[in-house]
């Protein structure tokens, strides 16, 4: 829960040009990668924290910022790693997320069966919730 309260205190940071350790920042730059490939609705998504991943789905909508959802790191892409952590929750707001702006989700990466069979699984969990 630390986290979320450091997100949030974060975005009011930014939010709030008033403050003067702002020093100048006027976005969290949400599709900025680190040195590991990862953006932050990537590390959000990497450790299962639904609650982040809304934060910064409401931040980017606010302030008019598409997410790059099928940005890859080592993992895949932002679907993807969702998928894998086998997370429902999560890939239902990334679905909703890429439907309200108009984001093809990209999954025709190569996949094994087993994969494949984990993904329709899912989808239909998703589907019937």
């Amino acid at each position: 829960m630390g986290n979320v309260s450091l997100v949030k205190y974060l975005i009011e940071l930014i939010a709030n040009p008033t403050k003067e350790i702002n020093q100048g920042y006027t976005s969290l730059g949400l599709n900025k990668k680190n040195r590991n490939g990862d953006s932050s609705i990537m590390i959000a998504i990497h450790n299962n924290n639904i609650e982040i991943v809304k934060l910064l789905m409401d931040y980017a909508n606010k302030h008019n910022i598409i997410l790059q959802l099928n940005e890859k790191n080592e993992d895949g892409n932002s679907i993807m790693q969702a998928i894998n952590n086998d997370n429902t929750e999560i890939v239902k707001l990334l679905m909703e997320y890429a439907d309200n702006h108009n984001i093809v989700l990209e999954l025709n990466e190569k996949k094994t069966i087993m994969e494949i069979h984990q993904l329709c699984l899912l989808l239909i969990i998703i589907i019937l919730k």
